[in-house]
This record gives C-alpha cells, sequence and structure tokens, in this order.
C-alpha cells in the first residue's frame, strides 16, 4: 500500500471481540483514534479506546457500550477523540454487538467516520 496523504473524510471499520476484550481496527479507525496501521490491525482494548475519548464524554461511551451489549442495542453515538499529538476529532460512531446460540455477546461490528467540522469565520470578523 502506497503513502496516503490522510483519510479524512473516509469510513473506518471494526472488529471487537467481546470474549477476548480485542477490538481490531483498518487504517482509518485507526488514524481517527490515533493507533497506528499496525497497532491497529493487532488489536487494542476497549479501555485503550476509551481512554482516547475525551472525559466528558467518556462516561457516557462507555454506558452505551454496555447498553449495547447488555440490552442488545444499537451502538449509535458521536464523541471527541484527543488523539497522542494532541490533535481531536469527532467521530461518529454504529455498532452492533452480536450473539451466540446462549444468547451470550461474543463479537461487536461497527463502523465510524469523521464529523469534525470548522466553524466557518463570521463576516467581518478575524
Amino acid at each position: 500500500m502506497g503513502e496516503r496523504e490522510g483519510v479524512e473524510g473516509g469510513v473506518g471499520y471494526f472488529m471487537w471481540s467481546i470474549t477476548d476484550n480485542r477490538l481490531i481496527m483498518d487504517e482509518v479507525t485507526s488514524e481517527y483514534h490515533g493507533f497506528s496501521a499496525e497497532v491497529g490491525a493487532q488489536g487494542v482494548t476497549i479501555e485503550d479506546i476509551l481512554e482516547r475519548i475525551d472525559i466528558e464524554m467518556r462516561d457516557r461511551v462507555a454506558s452505551a457500550i454496555m447498553d449495547s451489549i447488555t440490552e442488545k442495542a444499537l451502538f449509535d453515538q458521536r464523541y471527541k477523540v484527543i488523539r497522542p499529538d494532541g490533535t481531536t476529532r469527532i467521530i461518529a460512531a454504529r455498532a452492533r454487538p452480536i450473539f451466540d446460540a446462549d444468547d451470550a455477546p461474543f463479537l461487536g461490528l461497527g463502523a465510524v467516520h469523521e464529523v469534525t467540522f470548522k466553524r466557518p469565520r463570521l463576516l467581518g470578523g478575524t
């Protein structure tokens, strides 16, 4: 794969092995959350993801994750990621848990995209 100028505007995908707590991300999802493509392909924990979410949003997102796997609910959240380099991104994520024959959640499949918007300059403003 050649060098890329970034992944802005792309849709990323992930798979979370709930039983192993290993979230495997494609290149886009990794980039949005501030992980290298290599780390994303190897997988991180859900706690690694939560640590990068803005503290003011973290509890809400963690609660939505738990609701998703305990109530069979769609995970549909927007949150701010603070990447290790200090940049931020607003991410929209949707995921659905998959349950086994015993009705236990074992896998989460989802997609993310960036919804960070720059504020337009006000007329006459600096």
